[in-house]
């Protein structure tokens, strides 16, 4: 369901609560400032808290004061209105209990006894789970990539949205913060075989440093030199129209062009439903290999740019050093190229194999000369109680 626009008659930026709510966010942030995306959840829902209590953000802080059970009560009025409105709860309940409650917080107001309703199972876990994007590898025990799920999905994408999928796959990377990337980050970084990409996540402003892998850097450069090659450095390197090379993909048509690939594979859902190949959830490929490679989670924050007070000791290592912990992680990213543990694997079931024929042919020589026995002691018996009866 699309968001309803809720709007007010005034800036309650100009607040003095707010204006603190904001500084205190900013504080926060990553090199004392505040990202986008940040104020634009914060915008969304209190511009809902007010039009709902009627009140300004100074006079919401001011009753709070006298009443922080009114307070609660007010969000908890809120949350119920919001789903009366069509809107999810488990989204309701983070922008509710989340965003609106620190704006309370940050103002001094003591929250921590106020309830919060308990997040719902989401319906797409039951989705996603239908469709596996690992399994249990029966030799190793391991957790494995379904690489023939991914495999026929990325074959029913075209060229450009099977390497966006790669790239996500293979680097952790927002579907927005790919596609902001211009040509001159490919072109810049031609000697290397992995491309290391160093910047600030859209969503929170943390510090990324992560790398595209072997097989989605080849792919990415398939991609431009075969339809970007006459762009300039400053292009986008992913646009929605090759003839109008300054049109950059959005996120949106990305997400409809899998969904649209999904239902070439037979995988059909309503379109409220989330599918279980979005942007969203390849991106969780990497952290699950992550935590299959066992490279830490601070580590694993540091490649997906999540916040963490420890994961600035990652953040000052070299890319080589970064680089290091990334080959870790890689093979069990790998699609189309066989890795250590694949050929260590195929090559302990062709000595198993080996091994069984040779022993099912021994089995067959010992059985028939056991038989051959048999058939003589038969005949040595015979003429032994032919003998004694003659």
């Amino acid at each position: 369901m699309r968001k309803k626009t809720i709007t007010i008659s005034y800036d309650f930026e100009t607040f003095d609560t707010v204006k603190r709510w904001k500084r205190e966010l900013a504080r926060r942030g990553v090199n004392g400032t505040l990202s986008a995306n940040t104020w634009k959840n914060v915008t969304y829902w209190m511009t809902r808290l007010l039009k709902h209590s009627g009140k300004t953000p100074d006079e919401l802080i001011k009753e709070a004061t006298q009443d922080t059970e009114l307070a609660e009560d007010r969000l908890a009025e809120l949350f119920s209105w919001c789903k009366d409105m069509g809107q999810d709860a488990n989204s309701c309940i983070i922008g509710i209990y989340g965003t609106l409650r620190g704006f309370y917080s940050h103002n001094k107001i003591d929250t921590r006894s106020w309830h919060s309703p308990k997040m719902r199972p989401k319906e797409v876990d039951q989705t996603d789970a239908n469709y596996p994007l690992f399994s249990i590898n029966e030799d190793t025990r391991k957790l494995v990539l379904n690489k023939q799920l991914l495999r026929d999905f990325l074959k029913s994408l075209n060229r450009r949205d099977e390497v966006i999928a790669m790239c996500l796959m293979s680097s952790g990377l927002d579907i927005g913060d790919l596609i902001k990337l211009n040509l001159d980050f490919v072109r810049g970084q031609d000697e290397h075989k992995r491309l290391f990409v160093s910047n600030f996540r859209s969503k929170n402003g943390e510090w990324i440093r992560t790398f595209i892998g072997v097989e989605a850097t080849k792919g990415l450069r398939k991609y431009i030199k075969q339809n970007r090659k006459d762009a300039e450095d400053s292009e986008p390197i992913f646009v929605s129209n090759i003839r109008d090379n300054n049109t950059r993909m959005d996120s949106a048509n990305i997400a409809t062009n899998f969904r649209i690939a999904q239902e070439r594979l037979g995988i059909f859902l309503t379109p409220k439903k989330q599918g279980p190949l979005r942007p969203k959830r390849l991106r969780k490929v990497f952290r699950t290999a992550c935590q299959i490679a066992a490279v830490g989670d601070d580590m694993t924050r540091v490649f997906m740019g999540q916040k963490s007070q420890s994961s600035k000791i990652y953040l000052s290592k070299s890319k080589e050093e970064l680089e290091i912990f990334y080959e870790m992680v890689e093979p069990f990213l790998t699609l189309y190229t066989e890795t250590t543990d694949d050929q260590a694997i195929s090559k302990l079931k062709q000595e198993f194999h080996q091994e069984r024929k040779e022993l099912l042919q021994n089995y067959e020589i010992l059985l028939m000369k056991f038989q051959n026995m048999s058939k003589r002691l038969d005949t040595i018996d015979s003429v032994v109680y032919n003998s004694n009866t003659a």
